[in-house]
């Protein structure tokens, strides 16, 4: 199991199309010094954009950077439920797939629009 605690931005194009980036750290949840740096750059679709309920899907690219550097493909899905206008809660299910394994967690947050 990981732990996964960052901060990103996403970023619509046009007709639910996305992107976006994070930064953050990846590591073990039993062992929280052990892990990576880490920095994503990703694309999203975004369904039902006019609706409370948003489920999204999304995928792209990472780098972990700590005892050793390492590139990684990243897919995930998820949803946004927004609360009231501008604040959201997300939930979403993501892996981080680099050699020697992946790296599957669940990820929580607020989103602002």
């Amino acid at each position: 199991m990981t732990a996964h605690v960052g901060v990103g931005i996403d970023r619509f194009l046009s007709r639910g199309f996305g992107v976006g980036g994070e930064i953050g750290y990846l590591g073990a949840a039993v062992a929280p010094g052990v892990g990576s740096a880490l920095a994503s750059v990703n694309s999203a679709y975004h369904f039902n954009r006019a609706d409370k309920f948003v489920p999204f899907v999304t995928g792209g690219y990472s780098l972990l950077v700590g005892s050793v550097t390492e590139n990684a493909r990243n897919f995930g899905a998820g949803f946004n439920y927004w609360f009231r206008e501008g604040l959201g809660f997300r939930l979403e299910m993501r892996d981080h797939i680099a050699i020697p394994g992946h790296a599957l967690g669940l990820r929580l947050g607020l989103t602002f629009r």
